[in-house]
């Protein structure tokens, strides 16, 4: 699980859990085998929730948030296209390993800030 300093941001409050919800809601489709839904929510929701997040934050986002997002997707994705995740692993620099042998992501988290 990731953690993230929020800096007080609720944008990345929003990304968080948006990005956990679609990753929950793939791994429940993955168990049910229902691969199309799997994409739905692993591809589509997810990228909607990324454009959304880059509204919010107006272009300025986070960038370990960032990342995360991408590692998640690619893992979130890898049953379905594992020729295309594993590009995209290795194009963020991640060649010791391979995405398909990861396990499936969980929830994102966020730092409360220090008071």
């Amino acid at each position: 699980m990731a953690d993230f300093d929020n800096g007080g941001s609720d944008c990345v409050i929003y990304d968080c859990s948006e990005m956990s919800a679609c990753i929950d809601q793939a791994r429940q489709h993955y168990d049910s085998m229902l691969f199309k839904e799997a994409l739905r929510c692993g591809f589509f929701e997810m990228q909607a929730a990324r454009d959304k997040y880059r509204e919010l934050t107006q272009g300025d986002m986070h960038h370990d948030l960032v990342m995360t997002f991408i590692e998640s997707q690619a893992v979130v994705l890898s049953p379905i296209c594992p020729h295309i995740t594993e590009h995209i692993w290795s194009l963020i620099g991640k060649v010791c390993t391979h995405v398909e042998s990861l396990r499936f992501p969980y929830s994102v988290a966020v730092a409360s800030p220090s008071a």
